[in-house]
């Protein structure tokens, strides 16, 4: 496929739907799930939907499958969410709308991810799904943007729905890596520090506690930890993640104090981590809790809305990296610091390569965008993988 009349094919169609929906996670994603179920059951797909109710807005995820029901059959994932773009600074397209330009596709969500549940839906629609050996299962979830929050409940729920269907043991997550192949990568731990002192008329500091002043002595405390982690170099885990492979606590936002003439009572100090996914998720917020203790505050120190979303342990899986690399040209397999649902997937023992169209450089940013290259090339490569691993 070319980009000659591009906006008059079905492929285009379906992108530009795709991307006009807002499903930015706080938000009902429902209207976008629809037309995506809707285009699976005109495929040929047995659809069913996830629903879940999150502070009134319904979220819907869509699991949907084709072929036998035997083992050895393949799963393709993506998340229907986004980030948000509203108030973005630096926004020069409209982000609802699929925009070509200067062999770019721009649009919120074209890198990250809609676009590659676009190719999956244009791959399979030029399939016979009659010929199908095996079984191909598409997962398209909800509020991964906020912690693969829709792949987790899947988890006790992914064999009920999919009733007689073996669950695949093998997974191709699409997020962006520029066609290169990733069968590890970090988690996330997210968490806040929280200081409470004791107010009072600014005037009289000696009357109160001021909450940002121990700021100070736990700021020192992080740089010095991250400090030390960086001279503990592991080889196993430079190996695995050489772009960086050492643990690190990110200062993330700091709130604290409500006047300039009032001393602050309460301050709130939010941190994340990249965690390695060998390693247990909450060790490092551990071991900085027990190093606070030791510090001499006068103000009370607590801990709260500790987070984690688990990362990938390598994954081995001979037929599906080896369809891989063929289809690429990549002789290797790499590991990235971001998370996707692969972590959670993986749990039910499933083996998930994380492989897509786009550069994560752009994902979250303004003017979010895929190389038309990419999304020409998407939908074949699909194809083809799916030619060699079921049919």
């Amino acid at each position: 496929m070319d980009k000659t009349n591009l906006k008059s094919t079905f492929l285009w169609d379906i992108a530009e739907k795709i991307i006009s929906y807002d499903t930015v996670s706080f938000k009902s994603n429902s209207a976008c799930s629809n037309m995506i179920a809707n285009l699976l059951e005109d495929i040929g797909f047995t659809v069913k939907i996830e629903q879940f109710d999150d502070n009134g807005h319904m979220k819907e995820q869509v699991i949907a499958w084709a072929g036998p029901p035997v083992e050895d059959g393949i799963i393709l994932s993506g998340h229907i969410d986004t980030v948000p773009f509203e108030n973005q600074p630096g926004w020069t397209k409209n982000a609802l709308e699929l925009t070509l330009e200067e062999d770019k596709i721009f649009g919120r969500g074209s890198c990250d991810m809609k676009l590659f549940i676009v190719h999956c839906i244009q791959a399979l629609k030029e399939l016979d799904l009659n010929k199908l050996k095996k079984p191909i299962v598409c997962i398209f979830t909800a509020d991964e943007e906020v912690g693969c929050l829709g792949a987790k409940r899947l988890l006790t729920k992914l064999e009920t729905i999919l009733d007689n269907m073996p669950i695949p043991k093998r997974a191709l997550i699409g997020e962006p890596t520029n066609f290169n192949i990733i069968n590890t990568h970090k988690g996330i731990v997210h968490f806040d520090i929280n200081i409470a002192g004791k107010g009072g008329h600014s005037s009289r500091p000696d009357l109160g506690v001021n909450a940002i002043s121990p700021l100070g002595e736990i700021i020192s405390l992080i740089e010095a930890t991250n400090f030390e982690y960086q001279q503990k170099l592991d080889p196993v885990l430079k190996k695995l993640f050489p772009d960086f492979p050492y643990n690190y606590l990110h200062m993330a936002q700091v709130d604290g104090g409500i006047a300039v003439n009032m001393i602050p009572e309460q301050c709130r100090l939010t941190i994340s981590y990249r965690c390695f996914p060998t390693d247990p998720p909450y060790k490092l917020l551990n071991d900085l809790k027990f190093e606070i203790q030791k510090l001499n505050c006068s103000s009370q120190i607590s801990f709260g809305n500790e987070f984690s979303t688990p990362g990938l342990a390598t994954s081995l899986d001979p037929t599906l990296e080896k369809a891989l690399k063929d289809l690429t040209g990549n002789s290797s397999t790499e590991s990235v610091s971001f998370a996707t649902d692969a972590g959670y997937l993986s749990s039910l023992g499933i083996q998930c390569y994380v492989c897509g169209p786009g550069e994560i450089k752009m994902a979250h940013q303004p003017d979010e965008y895929m190389p038309l290259e990419h999304f020409l090339k998407g939908p074949l490569f699909l194809k083809k993988l799916l030619l060699d691993l079921v049919f």
